[in-house]
């Protein structure tokens, strides 16, 4: 993986959607901490969908309870 500081994201750029087709990762960094605020992947050729399994059947649907205050929670 790939870390750059967004200056440096802006100078490359080209370069770097090269790289990220090619299937490189890359990290965008920013600030005086240099804190990762993104990462730039190839997208999945192939999005499987998502099955419930176990789960499928299993839940409920109730009423819901309108909150009159916050103080019933406590807050």
């Amino acid at each position: 993986m790939i870390t750059l500081t967004v200056g440096e994201f802006k100078a490359q750029f080209s370069e770097l959607i090269t790289k990220i087709q090619a299937g490189e990762k890359i990290a965008i960094s920013y600030g005086r901490a240099k804190k990762i605020v993104a990462y730039l992947v190839a997208p999945n050729e192939k999005n499987p969908t998502r099955k419930l399994g176990q789960l499928k059947k299993k839940g409920k649907i109730g009423k819901l309870k309108k909150i009159e205050s916050l103080n019933e929670f406590g807050v």
